[in-house]
C-alpha cells in the first residue's frame, strides 16, 4: 500500500549507504517535517511506525501517539515532528517504506528546546554490524536537531540503552531546575 502525505523538506544531509560489496558510500537523503494535521502525514507515520513495532522497533509507536494527541503533556509548547528519507523528491508522494528516522523536536514553556522521541528503523539498528544499509540515521536527525537549535541549546532525556549514544554526540549530564530528572544537553 502506498500512501501519500505532503511533508515539508527541510534540508538534504549524507549517510552512509551499504553497496552489495559491503562498502559503504555516502548517499544524499532529506528531512522532512510531517504536519500532525494532515491526513495522510498520520496515516504514514502510523504505517512507519507499525511496522518498525513488528521489527523490534520501540519509540515509533510514541511518537505516532503524540502527533495523534499533542496536548497530552501540559508542559510542552510547540512540537515539530521530522522524518529522515531516502526518498529525494516527489515529497506530495513520500513513501514510509523509505522512512529510516523519526523525531519529535519540541519547545516547552520554559523555553527549552528537547528532542522528545527518537527512532531509527528497527531493521537498522538491528542487523548485524558489517550489514546495515544504512549508518548514521539517528546522528543524522540528532546533528538537524542541534542545528536547529543553537540558540539555547537542546536536551534529552535518553532511553538507559541510548547513554553512550548521546554522550559521542556531546551531550552532558545536568540537573534541571525546573523538574528533578537527570537531562542530557548540547
Amino acid at each position: 500500500m502506498t500512501v501519500n502525505f505532503t511533508a515539508k523538506f527541510l534540508t538534504d544531509t549524507y549517510i552512509p549507504t551499504r553497496l552489495p560489496n559491503g562498502d559503504y558510500v555516502p548517499n544524499c537523503v532529506s528531512i522532512v517535517e510531517l504536519d500532525k494535521n494532515n491526513t495522510n502525514d498520520m496515516r504514514a507515520v502510523l504505517e512507519t511506525t507499525t511496522n518498525w513495532d513488528k521489527n523490534g522497533g520501540k519509540f515509533g509507536r510514541n511518537i505516532y501517539s503524540q502527533m495523534k494527541n499533542p496536548d497530552y503533556d501540559a508542559g510542552i509548547k510547540t512540537e515539530r515532528y521530522i522524518a529522515l528519507t531516502t526518498q529525494t523528491a516527489d515529497f506530495d508522494k513520500l513513501k514510509p517504506q523509505y522512512i529510516q528516522g523519526l523525531m519529535i523536536l519540541s519547545k516547552n514553556y520554559y523555553e527549552q528546546n528537547e528532542l522528545s522521541w527518537l527512532e531509527t528503523n528497527p531493521q537498522i539498528v538491528n542487523a548485524e554490524k558489517g550489514k546495515k544499509p544504512y549508518k548514521c540515521v539517528g546522528t543524522s536527525l540528532v546533528n538537524f536537531a542541534k542545528q536547529e537549535c543553537k540558540q539555547g541549546g537542546i536536551y534529552v532525556i535518553p532511553a538507559i540503552n541510548a547513554v553512550e549514544f548521546y554522550k559521542k554526540l556531546g551531550f552532558k549530564v545536568k540537573k534541571d531546575e525546573f523538574i528533578d530528572e537527570i537531562k542530557w544537553e548540547a
